[in-house]
C-alpha cells in the first residue's frame, strides 16, 4: 500500500536524523523504530513467504539487508545489561544502524536507478584501484631500500646522530628543569618495511592523518 510505504519512509527519516544527533534521549526513540522495522519486516515474510518460491522475501538482497539490520538492533536489546551497558561484543552489532537509510533506495526507483549506477560503475574503479596499489608496492620497496633505518632521531634535539645521543640531558621546562637520558628513536612513520611504507606513503601522498 502507498500509504505504508510513505509511513515506512518518514520513519527511516526519523531514524537516521535520530542517529545523526546522537542524543541520549533520543536514543529511547530507538526501541520504537526498531519495533516498527521488526512489524515491517514480520509481515512481508508473512506476506511474502520465506525463501521456497519466486519473489519470496530471502531472495531479495535488500530484504537480506532489512533483516540483517533488524536482527543485529534485537539482538543489541536482548544483550543490554540492566545498567543500560552494551556488552562490548555486541557493540559492534548496534552499528548495522548506520545501514537504515539504505532501506529507502528498494521505495524510491530514481534512487535505485543511481545506485545501480554507482555499483556498476564501482567494477571499473576496483580495476583502477588494482593498477593503484601496485605502483604504490613498488614505490614502497624503492623506498624501504632508500629509507630503511633513517627516520630514526634523539630526543635531545641538539643530538643528531646516534653515537652523539648518549647519557642524559636537560630538559628545561616553563615551571622547572629535569634530567632525562637521551634515547634513539624511531619516527612514527618511516620505511623500515613494506608495510609501513605503505601505510607513509599513503599518509604522505593524500594527508590523511599528518601529524601536526
Amino acid at each position: 500500500m502507498r500509504y505504508f510505504e510513505m509511513s515506512i519512509l518518514l520513519v527511516i527519516v526519523a531514524s537516521s536524523i535520530a542517529l545523526a544527533a546522537e542524543d541520549p534521549v533520543l536514543r529511547y526513540f530507538d526501541y520504537v523504530f526498531t519495533g516498527v522495522f521488526t512489524f515491517e519486516m514480520i509481515i512481508k515474510m508473512i506476506d511474502q513467504g520465506l525463501i521456497l518460491h519466486d519473489g519470496s522475501y530471502f531472495r531479495d538482497m535488500w530484504n537480506i539487508l532489512d533483516f540483517i539490520v533488524v536482527v543485529g538492533a534485537l539482538i543489541a536489546f536482548a544483550l543490554t545489561n540492566n545498567k543500560g551497558r552494551d556488552i562490548k561484543t555486541i557493540k559492534s552489532l548496534r552499528v548495522l544502524r548506520v545501514l537504515r537509510p539504505l532501506k529507502t533506495i528498494k521505495r524510491l526507483p530514481k534512487l535505485k536507478a543511481v545506485f545501480d549506477c554507482v555499483v556498476t560503475s564501482l567494477k571499473n574503479v576496483f580495476n583502477i584501484l588494482i593498477v593503484y596499489q601496485l605502483f604504490m608496492f613498488i614505490f614502497a620497496v624503492i623506498a624501504v631500500q632508500l629509507f630503511k633505518g633513517k627516520f630514526f632521531y634523539c630526543n635531545d634535539s641538539s643530538m643528531n646522530t646516534e653515537k652523539e645521543c648518549q647519557g642524559y640531558y636537560i630538559d628545561y621546562g616553563r615551571d622547572k628543569k629535569e634530567v632525562k637520558r637521551r634515547e634513539w628513536k624511531r619516527h612514527e612513520f618511516h620505511y623500515d618495511n613494506v608495510c609501513w611504507a605503505l601505510l607513509t606513503l599513503f599518509t604522505v601522498s593524500t594527508g590523511e592523518g599528518w601529524p601536526q
